[in-house]
């Protein structure tokens, strides 16, 4: 890394977020220094100047690492270049909702510690409606499906599409 930035390896183990670029550097460090006091995953992007001057754009995600009493040990990480991503169009954010599934949705549910009948509160629908979500009755573009995905959202579930083609549920 010292390297590819053209920074003294002291530097770098001193300031690790000085090869970012100085517009970005506080919100990203701000962000990262958050997970890390917390001991959470962090997975953050940002723009970082290479030695010869090219500017890159940088995947950075950082663990925590424990020991099998689960004691806390440190961070691992690991940083690699964004390549051509592609911009998230409503068409796809959409299409993203409609893969959510019953055992999605219970799933959120439970990350809230939600009954179906919160779910039902927070997104003007019947528990019935809920029920069958979650049984997968209605078709995967139903209106019901889209405003159960949309009240998980405000509520802070994100539904994140995984390398392997699944549909990860988070908190955040």
């Amino acid at each position: 890394m010292a390297q590819v930035h053209g920074l003294p390896h002291e530097e770098i183990c001193l300031a690790p977020y000085a090869m970012i670029v100085p517009e970005e550097r506080q919100a990203f460090q701000d962000a990262a220094l958050t997970q890390i006091e917390r001991q959470e995953f962090f997975q953050g992007t940002a723009h970082e100047r290479l030695a010869n001057g090219e500017l890159w754009h940088f995947k950075i995600i950082t663990v925590p690492v424990r020991d099998p009493d689960g004691n806390y040990l440190g961070r691992c990480g690991l940083k690699c270049p964004v390549q051509s991503p592609i911009p998230a169009s409503l068409a796809l954010g959409e299409a993203l909702d409609q893969a959510v599934t019953g055992h999605h949705l219970r799933a959120a549910r439970a990350l809230l510690d939600w009954s179906m009948m919160d779910l039902a509160r927070a997104s003007g629908m019947s528990h019935s409606t809920v029920r069958r979500l979650e049984e997968d009755s209605e078709h995967r573009g139903s209106r019901s499906r889209l405003q159960a995905v949309a009240a998980l959202r405000r509520a802070g579930i994100r539904f994140i599409p995984m390398d392997d083609g699944t549909l990860a549920v988070a908190k955040g």
